[in-house]
């Protein structure tokens, strides 16, 4: 490939991987894609995707769907504990629940932004703080993302 055509090739639409800022959400026009083989993520066919999805069937194959989903629900009780005792409010524990929590604030996307900066991967939906501890995740680091998370929540 001669230098500089990755950067000329484009995918003709952004899916979620393609995109420039990938936790954004955002959907300008005309599309900002990611730099350059990035582009290519979620290009038509996908054909990443597979290969990168069978190394998490296997292993949720391995643990049981019903382990994995009592772990979650362990985490998320400690997690909103955690950040109870930081003053923060997060709504979703509980098997009636999805894998995650959120924590209302008008300012999620300001918060979710300072979060990564410091290492923790969050998202947020409109004004909500989504926060989805993951099974490698340790007691000690959902002690310090609750940390982290209260001191944001009560700056912004």
């Amino acid at each position: 490939m001669r230098p500089g055509l990755a950067e000329t090739m484009r995918t003709l639409d952004t899916g979620w991987f393609a995109k420039k800022d990938v936790f954004s959400y955002a959907r300008p026009d005309p599309p900002e894609y990611g730099r350059g083989g990035d582009a290519w993520l979620e290009s038509t066919p996908p054909v990443l995707a597979p290969v990168q999805a069978l190394a998490g069937l296997e292993l949720t194959l391995e643990l049981g769907v019903e382990r994995l989903r009592a772990h979650n629900l362990a985490q998320k009780s400690r997690l909103a504990l955690l950040l109870f005792e930081q003053g923060v409010k997060a709504v979703g524990v509980g098997g009636a629940h999805g894998a995650f929590l959120t924590v209302a604030h008008p300012e999620s996307g300001t918060i979710a932004k300072h979060l990564h900066e410091k290492g923790v991967k969050v998202d947020a939906r409109g004004e909500c703080l989504r926060i989805c501890p993951d099974i490698l995740n340790s007691d000690m680091e959902l002690e310090c993302a609750a940390r982290l998370i209260g001191a944001a929540v009560h700056e912004h």
